[in-house]
């Protein structure tokens, strides 16, 4: 996928960091499947030369036919991460009481359907629970929790029941959360849900 981002760079004329919204299926297509290879890598380097055709050929191949927009924002996004060093902000957040519903989150599974990345909003030091409902129980999940930096604080591979999944983390900085969940299947969540290790919602 590092590659792919690549060609991407080269395949699009530069874009201006931030200038207009990037849509939120971008950001859930790049920091799903192309982030995974630039997490950290924070150069603003971006000297590649291939043909454009060429791009479009690596990138179908791995993420399937893609319209020319999402390729030119998957750019914008790249361009973002390495210049910034952080994730492209998402105008979604957690609800104060620490609940996802199905609805909201929808729009943070990838266009493959096979993996979803979730703001967590600003977390303070303490102990968690995240619960989710839905995956099909033969979905082998990897779930990770990533700060705004690129750090890992949890990163596990479970097996999904069907009624609910409980993972429990620390939190020792406050500061931006995030959560990627992967299958090598499709997969859809019904809920997610986060409390203090007590039981006690995020504003008790």
């Amino acid at each position: 996928m590092k590659v792919i981002l690549w060609l991407i760079m080269i395949a699009i004329p530069s874009i201006g960091v931030c200038d207009d919204r990037v849509r939120t299926e971008s950001i859930a297509t790049f920091n799903t499947n192309c982030a995974r290879c630039h997490e950290g890598e924070c150069s603003g380097r971006m000297t590649f030369h291939m043909s454009k055709d060429v791009a479009d050929q690596h990138i179908q191949r791995h993420t399937g036919k893609l319209s020319q927009e999402i390729y030119q924002e998957l750019h914008e996004l790249l361009h973002y991460m390495k210049v910034e060093c952080s994730y492209y902000p998402l105008d979604l957040a957690l609800s104060d009481d620490g609940f996802w519903s199905e609805n909201q989150l929808s729009p943070l599974r990838s266009h493959t359907g096979k993996a979803y990345f979730i703001p967590l909003g600003t977390l303070q030091p303490n102990s968690y629970n995240l619960s989710f409902s839905g995956p099909h129980d033969s979905a082998r999940l990897c779930v990770e929790i990533i700060n705004d930096e690129f750090d890992f604080i949890e990163k596990m591979t479970l097996k999904s029941d069907d009624d609910n999944t409980v993972l429990n983390y620390q939190v020792d900085e406050s500061g931006k959360y995030y959560l990627r969940i992967s299958a090598q299947i499709s997969f859809n969540i019904n809920n997610i849900e986060i409390n203090l290790k007590d039981n006690t919602s995020l504003t008790d």
